[in-house]
């Protein structure tokens, strides 16, 4: 436990920024030297020029969807990076392939990272295409004009999405419709959770 007010500060403003999207640029993150199945989520920030924030995206079941949050593992030293790595490579690599692929999927909304959110019963959803329906951020519901822009990256969605008012009504909207009931229009925030030992 951190009791050093300064960095207890520090942590707290670090972890404010990534709850509300911001994210290094790819060219500034610390890199993670290790080859083990936790490599392909582990995010390292730098707190302090001695301290790293390490955490992933994990999902968490929340009443009929799953959701992603920020999973803080630990706050250590560079020196004590490898050793926390080999521990979450057992935690990590007991996550099924479907699991890793939902914490591996980003969403990009307005320049931030916003968290996926996607119904726990898939059959309940009426969508044509399930993995399309699975890419659809909580953002989905904006009301602009603009068109959606797949970005560079694998995995990553750019989105600025057709107004929810259109003239005509089809039985393929009027699904879609339905399989969006009930989410939310606002950016939404990441939820920090940390893991009890």
């Amino acid at each position: 436990m951190i009791k050093d007010t300064v960095i207890c500060r520090e942590v707290f403003n670090l972890l404010t920024k990534l709850s509300s999207g911001w994210r290094r640029a790819q060219k500034d993150k610390g890199i993670i030297v290790h080859d083990g199945t936790c490599a392909q989520l582990l995010e390292k920030y730098k707190v302090n020029r001695l301290l790293n924030l390490i955490w992933t995206v994990d999902i968490l079941q929340q009443n009929s969807e799953y959701v992603q949050v920020m999973k803080v593992w630990d706050i250590v030293t560079r020196s004590d990076i490898p050793k926390l790595a080999k521990r979450l490579d057992i935690i990590i690599g007991s996550y099924t392939v479907d699991k890793m692929n939902r914490c591996k999927h980003k969403c990009i909304e307005r320049g931030t990272f916003v968290p996926i959110r996607w119904p726990v019963d898939l059959s309940s959803c009426l969508e044509a295409d399930p993995v399309e329906f699975l890419s659809k951020p909580l953002s989905s519901l904006g009301l602009t004009d603009k068109t959606e822009t797949p970005s560079s990256k694998s995995g990553e969605t750019a989105k600025a999405v057709k107004p929810l008012t259109q003239g005509l009504s089809t039985p393929q909207s009027r699904s879609k419709s339905r399989a969006n009931q009930g989410r939310s229009s606002k950016l939404q925030v990441w939820r920090p959770c940390i893991p009890y030992d």
